[in-house]
């Protein structure tokens, strides 16, 4: 539908001027008596519409002041109503599409598009930038408990973790370390007690001692590169002695199958 009145905007509010819905709806009557007749029909000025005076010129070219208004939208269409005509008809069909239209998606166009696509792109792009800058920091702040598990807890020449020495019998490291327990082997120490966001409560941090007995087939090892409790104490991990390993698994209970013996070969 192509533009039968012009529209414009008037405080935010979509409104017509009076004399160009005159001019189409075709009325006779002088506009300066039709106009205060349709408001006697309960509009009210300031509110359905406001007096707006324009300048014209004459047929001598002489230029002179008449009365219009700036009618709402909502107004309009009454008035339309009002007059039965098939020229009101159209024009109220005419203002009810173009409210229509104002409450619809703006079409943009290519340029529109593309830099809005750019916006967004440049926003993802700072968001993932912020991210990334987070990780970097989050990874900064577990260096130390990187290098605990990887220099700390990791397998040596002359020592290996319970994870590993479980490993060797099929044991995961909670079952290889309960074993060692059940066996009184080993006992738990409670070296300090801290607070855990994720149980939401205090709790104990525990390490591992080999009972008297038993010391000479564990190594416990001070880790100084590795962060310290809360109290400021050393952490400490107790190995298993390589070449003890398969007299620790015979005297936890566990089956020893003679394969082991080509890869941890038993101490005197």
């Amino acid at each position: 539908m192509g533009e039968l009145i012009p529209i414009q905007d008037h405080a935010g509010i979509q409104a017509v001027m009076g004399r160009d819905l005159y001019d189409f709806l075709g009325v006779e009557t002088e506009y300066r008596h039709w106009f205060p007749r349709m408001v006697e029909y309960g509009f009210e000025e300031g509110k359905d519409y406001v007096v707006k005076n324009d300048r014209v010129q004459d047929s001598l070219g002489r230029s002179r002041e008449r009365t219009n208004h700036v009618v709402s939208l909502d107004m309009a269409k009454e008035i339309s109503m009002i007059q039965r005509t098939e020229k009101g008809k159209q024009a109220r069909q005419y203002f009810i599409e173009c409210e229509r239209r104002a409450k619809e998606p703006a079409q943009l166009s290519p340029e529109e598009l593309m830099a809005r696509a750019i916006k967004v792109a440049d926003s993802t792009i700072k968001e993932l930038e912020a991210k990334t800058a987070d990780q970097a920091l989050a990874l900064e702040a577990a260096k130390p408990k990187v290098e605990y598990y990887d220099h700390c807890v990791s397998i040596e020449s002359d020592v290996m973790t319970v994870k590993d020495w479980g490993a060797h019998f099929g044991l995961t490291e909670p079952q290889a370390r309960q074993k060692l327990l059940d066996a009184k082997m080993i006992y738990r120490k409670v070296q300090t007690r801290e607070w855990s966001s994720r149980k939401g409560d205090v709790v104990d941090r525990n390490e591992y001692r080999a009972y008297a007995a038993y010391r000479n087939l564990f190594d416990l090892r001070a880790q100084h590169n590795a962060p310290r409790y809360h109290n400021g104490q050393v952490r400490q991990t107790l190995y298993v002695r390589a070449g003890w390993a398969i007299t620790v698994a015979k005297n936890a209970g566990i089956e020893v199958d003679r394969s082991i013996y080509d890869i941890l070969p038993e101490s005197a």
